[in-house]
């Protein structure tokens, strides 16, 4: 067993209306056994995020967040993934430490992040923005319609796994939320997507798929991606009205794509964060924002989205190794959830049915997502 150390303080003092009034005392260092995660590599990222906790940035959020089709009763194409997600408490740019100094002025001219380098957006010269840093795990399963056969099947969707990291940087006012990420990750064998299905498929006593052994090879992931995303109304006191539109693109080894939409949001006390939704342009800038509360908070939210995809690792690779796949130039799509808060814990869920990603299949993608949420 390798031995894990990391470092922390003791709880600081937090007082409502001063972020900056903390109390720091000396640090403390901690080691423990780390346990063998050789065999599930969503392990070995998920034991980094809980290690992570033990830094003087103390997470503000946790969220873990479930697709399945098996809401809709089928098991096709996408049909698995889950997220694990945290985002570290927001500060203003006077006060933020988040990135070295360098690295904020490599970041100065990107839309939305100035105000790391500039005096602030308000009259005063002081920066309404918030900045907090978020970890997002993500795995996806993609299988064919048929999970008894062991062979490959040319005609359909291919197996595919996918584990990917986010490491983002957010700011956030009251208007808007601005995010962007470096991404890596890994395919194939390496994603630990097989083991994870065959997991989920025990869990709710469904057919355990045959052909994992047919899928796509392993590549190493890496890239980028950004979002956006903006209030064009908020009315409203007892019962709140939103609307708004979010763009989001990512570069990386998976998917080369660019996303935007446009969402209605209800409710009564409406959580702080722009986006409703924790899938799609969602995932995972919709954290930015959320607060506790000690109120009960509901809400029910509605969008529409439409996809452009340039390259993607499943088609690419699904050719090569014979599959005839033939992806849409555009996907369009359609969500619908509820969410329901009570002081630090929150519960979200959703359904979300888009068009076809391949010329040649008629199907419809469509899954469901819950969420759940931490924060303190």
């Amino acid at each position: 067993m390798a031995l894990a150390c990391w470092w922390s303080r003791p709880p600081k003092l937090f007082i409502s209306g001063m972020a900056g009034a903390r109390t720091h005392k000396p640090l403390l260092i901690t080691c423990a056994k780390a346990p063998d995660t050789s065999e599930f590599p969503m392990k070995r990222i998920v034991m980094l995020i809980l290690l992570s906790l033990q830094t003087p940035a103390m997470a503000q959020v946790i969220t873990f967040a479930w697709d399945n089709d098996v809401f809709f009763g089928t098991d096709a194409n996408y049909t698995n993934g889950i997220r694990l997600s945290w985002r570290g408490p927001e500060t203003p740019a006077s006060a933020t430490g988040l990135l070295p100094s360098s690295l904020q002025q490599l970041m100065a001219p990107l839309p939305g992040v100035s105000a790391l380098e500039s005096k602030g957006d308000s009259e005063d010269g002081n920066s309404n923005r918030l900045y907090s840093l978020g970890i997002s795990i993500e795995q996806l399963m993609i299988t064919p319609s048929d999970l008894t056969l062991t062979t490959p099947q040319f005609d359909d969707t291919p197996y595919a796994g996918l584990l990917r990291a986010d490491v983002s940087l957010f700011a956030r006012d009251d208007q808007s939320v601005t995010g962007y990420s470096l991404s890596v990750g890994a395919t194939g064998n390496h994603s630990g997507a097989a083991q994870s299905q065959k997991q989920v498929h025990r869990w709710t006593d469904s057919e355990l798929p045959r052909g994992w052994n047919t899928q796509l090879p392993d590549r190493h992931v890496f890239g980028i991606a950004a979002v956006h995303a903006r209030l064009l109304s908020n009315h409203g006191s007892r019962l709140q009205r939103q609307t708004g539109v979010a763009a989001g693109g990512r570069i990386d080894t998976w998917i080369v794509s660019a996303q935007t939409g446009a969402f209605v949001r209800v409710g009564q006390n409406l959580d702080g964060n722009i986006l409703p939704d924790y899938t799609g342009i969602g995932t995972p800038a919709s954290l930015p924002g959320l607060t506790r509360q000690n109120v009960l908070g509901w809400s029910l939210y509605a969008g529409i989205s439409a996809e452009g995809i340039a390259w993607s690792y499943v088609q690419s690779e699904g050719r090569k190794a014979g599959y005839t796949l033939d992806n849409e130039d555009a996907v369009i799509a359609g969500i619908a959830g509820a969410s329901l808060s009570y002081q630090q814990f929150m519960m979200s869920l959703s359904m979300q049915k888009s068009s076809s990603y391949s010329r040649n299949r008629d199907r419809y993608i469509q899954f469901g997502t819950i969420a759940f949420v931490w924060m303190y």
